[in-house]
């Protein structure tokens, strides 16, 4: 898990940015503590989760698919819950919010699902 969290940290540094440069010169915006308050929320939420898949797999293996598929609507619903709060929060940079939190919802799930995938193959588990 730690392995983990510190891939996810370095990515989330790396994304910070091109997210960075994109908020202030290709559309500009005034308020940038909203997309940076995005960062840590992906960052816990997607641990949580991935803490959460790993618990099921060492609870019972045969349920990983159902686990990971109700991880990831459950994960989609609250990133969907979050597109709206900071939607409403910054009504100015409302279009900003809404791209930013939809690529990093895409790159954090395309993150996690990789390195899943890595682990199961890895480690030859029954999980088929």
């Amino acid at each position: 898990m730690k392995k983990y969290l510190l891939s996810q940290l370095w990515l989330t540094l790396i994304l910070i940015i091109p997210s960075y440069c994109f908020a202030t010169y290709i559309f500009p915006i005034e308020n940038k503590i909203g997309a940076f308050a995005q960062f840590p929320f992906f960052y816990l939420l997607t641990a949580f989760l991935h803490y959460r898949l790993i618990k099921a797999k060492e609870k019972n293996p045969r349920q990983f698919v159902t686990s990971f598929m109700g991880t990831m609507g459950l994960k989609m619903f609250i990133s969907l819950l979050a597109a709206v709060g900071f939607g409403l929060l910054f009504r100015d940079e409302v279009a900003f919010m809404l791209i930013h939190i939809l690529v990093l919802y895409f790159v954090y799930s395309t993150f996690e699902i990789v390195l899943i995938l890595k682990e199961l193959k890895n480690k030859k588990s029954p999980i088929s």
